[in-house]
């Protein structure tokens, strides 16, 4: 059995925010925290997960059920769904 790892809860929607594409700026805006915030936390995620890079992470952390996938496929679903081309312009 599998270690489960821990992430602080601003981890966890700024993971579920990647795996929707947003860029780390774009994440920023969204949960209002500076670029550089949402940087360290992908760094945090990368380095508890042991993975190489953000993709393999978003990728390895929704295989273990860490993504909410139900909770994405209602974004996007939603007419107010906030494209990530359509901010930080």
């Amino acid at each position: 059995m599998e270690k489960k790892i821990k992430f602080t809860n601003r981890e966890i929607q700024v993971l579920n925010l990647a795996a929707l594409g947003y860029t780390n700026k774009e994440i920023g805006y969204i949960l209002k925290y500076s670029y550089y915030t949402i940087k360290k936390d992908i760094s945090n995620i990368i380095q508890k997960s042991n993975t190489k890079n953000r993709i393999h992470a978003v990728y390895q952390l929704t295989l273990k059920g860490y993504v909410d996938i139900d909770l994405i496929e209602k974004q996007k679903g939603q007419t107010n769904f906030v494209s990530p081309s359509n901010l930080c312009e």
